[in-house]
């Protein structure tokens, strides 16, 4: 029977149901300004695996080779299957320096999300499937300048080519994070 495919918003859905129960872990790297990219991949592994034994998907594959598509990304995070739809999902965490904190620059590491963009787009243009970027942003305290500066972020994630299909907060003790998922502009 052929499955409806996993698209943005439902990979997004997955993805904050799942970290909302991990709030814990989140607010333990807020507190330490660290990245938690490297954990939140090994819990995307589990998230996926478990979806593909309730039947939302057929098959996936972490660190999946791209091959032969002339971009820099070699490597995407996450290859998924769903009926005939492969989706290609890149993720990044931004440890933002809102709140007092210090931190790498906000617009460094969204550059670095402007090339993972970028290496998506090569995969989409290459015929090789679907793309979604998901995009693990914290803290954020919530004052009128953060907004108005993140908010300028996301314009320029947005202006990369992929729109924003969805935005997901998780409360923190102090402050709260963002899941952003993005997806080509059909």
């Amino acid at each position: 029977m052929p499955r409806d495919s996993l698209d943005a918003n439902k990979i997004c859905e997955l993805v904050t149901d799942w970290l909302s129960e991990k709030q814990g872990y989140l607010e333990l790297f807020r507190t330490f300004r660290t990245s938690c990219e490297g954990w939140l991949k090994g819990e995307m592994i589990l998230l996926l695996f478990r979806a593909m034994h309730k039947g939302l998907l057929e098959e996936f594959r972490p660190e999946a080779e791209i091959g032969g598509i002339g971009t820099t990304l070699r490597r995407c995070d996450f290859w998924v299957k769903t009926g005939a739809t492969e989706t290609w999902v890149q993720m990044k965490v931004v440890v933002t320096n809102y709140g007092g904190y210090s931190g790498k620059p906000i617009t460094q590491q969204i550059a670095k999300c402007r090339g993972d963009i970028s290496g998506l787009q090569a995969i989409q243009s290459a015929g090789k499937g679907e793309v979604v970027f998901l995009m693990l942003a914290y803290p954020f305290m919530n004052t009128e300048r953060e907004t108005l500066e993140w908010s300028r972020q996301i314009s320029r994630l947005a202006s990369s080519g992929m729109r924003l299909a969805m935005e997901s907060k998780i409360k923190l003790i102090e402050g709260e994070a963002r899941l952003y998922c993005f997806e080509s502009e059909h």
